[in-house]
C-alpha cells in the first residue's frame, strides 16, 4: 500500500509501531513521515514532509513522538517533536560533536548520537547533553545501540569505535566506560544491533557477522566474583 508514496527506490526507513508511524527518505532528500492508520481516502497519509542533507539518516523514536535526522556532514544534527508546531529543531552540541547517528531507547527517553563523536541527551531536554569518552571514531564510527538489562533503571549504551572495538557505557553514569569488545577476526566493525535475547550483532568485513551474548558474558563475569556494575 505504499508504494503509491515511493515512486523511486528510498534511502531510510524508520518504523514506530508504537504509534503507527513510518518515516522514509528517498534519495532525493525528501524526508515524508506518514501516519499508517487506515484512513476514508486511503491506507494511510503524509503528516509531515521535510528535506535533508544528502545521505541523512532518520530515525523515529519508538512512541512516534520524535524524528532525529542527521548526515555524515556531522553538522547539520536536527531533532524534531512531530506532536508539536516547531518543525526541526537544530542541536549545536551535537554538531559540535560532529555526530550524526541517532539512536533511541526503548522507552523513547533517551537519544544517542554517534559518529565522529558520541553524546547523549533526554528529547525533552536536548539542553542536558551528556557526553560519554567517546571510542576513537577518528573515520566516523558506526553506530551506537542502548542495551537493556536486568535492572529496570540501568541501560547500557555500546558505541562502535573505528578501530574496530564495541565500548560499553552505562547510561546513568556516561562517563563510565566499563567493558571493550572485539570480534575474534578483527576489521572494522558495521552496524550494531541488539536482540531481545541480549544478543549484541555487528557487521564485519567480508561480509562477516559476529554476535556477543552478553547475558552469558555477564554470568561468566560473575562466577569470577566481579560485576560490570561494580567492577573490582
Amino acid at each position: 500500500p505504499l508504494e503509491q508514496w515511493l515512486p523511486e527506490p528510498c534511502q531510510d526507513v524508520s518504523l514506530a509501531t508504537g504509534k503507527d508511524r513510518m518515516a522514509i527518505l528517498r534519495r532525493d532528500g525528501t524526508l515524508c513521515v506518514y501516519d499508517l492508520r487506515p484512513q476514508r481516502t486511503g491506507p494511510g497519509k503524509i503528516t509531515h514532509t521535510f528535506r535533508v542533507p544528502p545521505l541523512s539518516r532518520c530515525v523515529l523514536s519508538p512512541d512516534g513522538r520524535w524524528l532525529a535526522t542527521g548526515s555524515p556532514a556531522g553538522n547539520d544534527a536536527a531533532l524534531t517533536d512531530l506532536n508539536g508546531t516547531a518543525g526541526p529543531v537544530p542541536l549545536p552540541s551535537v554538531r559540535r560533536a560532529r555526530a550524526w547517528l541517532p539512536v533511541f531507547n526503548s522507552t523513547s527517553r533517551q537519544l544517542a548520537w554517534s559518529g565522529y563523536g558520541t553524546v547523549l541527551m533526554e528529547p525533552e531536554k536536548p539542553e542536558e547533553l551528556q557526553t560519554p569518552p567517546h571510542p576513537p571514531n577518528e573515520s566516523g564510527g558506526c553506530g551506537a545501540v542502548f542495551i537493556p538489562t536486568r535492572d529496570a533503571n540501568i541501560t547500557w549504551l555500546a558505541a562502535a569505535g573505528a578501530d574496530g572495538e564495541v565500548y560499553l557505557f552505562e547510561t546513568r553514569h556516561p562517563g563510565r566506560h566499563f567493558a571493550t569488545l572485539r570480534a575474534p577476526s578483527g576489521g572494522r566493525i558495521g552496524e550494531l544491533s541488539i536482540a531481545r535475547s541480549g544478543r549484541l550483532v555487528c557487521a564485519l568485513p567480508r561480509g562477516e557477522v559476529h554476535q556477543w551474548t552478553l547475558p552469558e558474558m555477564r554470568r561468566h563475569i560473575e562466577e569470577l566474583g566481579l560485576s560490570w556494575e561494580s567492577p573490582q
